[in-house]
């Protein structure tokens, strides 16, 4: 397993979240390609879901609000995640989980927010009525855009950068990276406008 830790240096001890409820939501298959990595996740945070594999998911988020942190876990790349490629698919599983307002919606998922993917989805978002005050997702390109589950060292984390996306629910988070000085700052977005996001190829 390649050391991103020696490679790169130590993370901080990520703060906990004390302003709300923590629900992390695994939408891969990594109970059975990942035995170790969902063995992890499922002991770091015990509100847990797995969508896949878990059987009913109706309403799941209905409980949640804007003090509520909800990750996400999943393999992606830059243009979407594995098991929601398109932001209106990703779009569906919100509105089916029930969620109204969300603190902050935040990916474990690699290079999710190098391109445009978490901006387009926040102002769906709001388009839709789904309200937030963040949202973010690792941005950098290369490996330092990977999001990592360190066994070896009991952590996760992203060597590189987070883009944040800003939502409709103005406030501070105080002693976390969520605080209205940082990310993008998105509006609703318009219904004739495309329905979802495509890379542009040129040439």
């Amino acid at each position: 397993m390649f050391d991103f830790l020696r490679r790169y240096g130590t993370t901080g001890t990520p703060a906990a979240w004390k302003y709300g409820k923590v629900r992390c939501i695994v939408l891969d298959d990594l109970k059975y390609t990942e035995p170790d990595t969902y063995a992890f996740i499922k002991k770091r945070y015990p509100d847990y879901r797995d969508i896949l594999f878990g059987g009913f998911v109706r309403d799941i988020c209905a409980d949640m609000g804007e003090n509520d942190k909800l990750i996400i876990v999943s393999h992606s790349t830059e243009f979407g995640l594995r098991y929601a490629k398109m932001t209106d698919d990703f779009i569906y599983y919100l509105k089916l989980w029930g969620l109204k307002r969300i603190g902050v919606l935040k990916f474990h998922c690699c290079h999710i927010g190098e391109r445009e993917w978490l901006r387009v989805l926040g102002e769906k978002m709001l388009r839709d009525g789904i309200s937030f005050s963040y949202i973010s997702g690792p941005s950098s390109s290369g490996d330092k855009g990977q999001y990592i589950y360190d066994l070896k060292y009991g952590t996760s984390y992203t060597p590189g950068k987070y883009k944040i996306i800003k939502g409709d629910i103005k406030r501070d988070f105080k002693g976390t990276r969520y605080v209205m000085k940082n990310g993008i700052q998105v509006a609703p977005r318009a219904r004739n406008q495309p329905n979802q996001y495509r890379t542009v190829i040129n040439g």
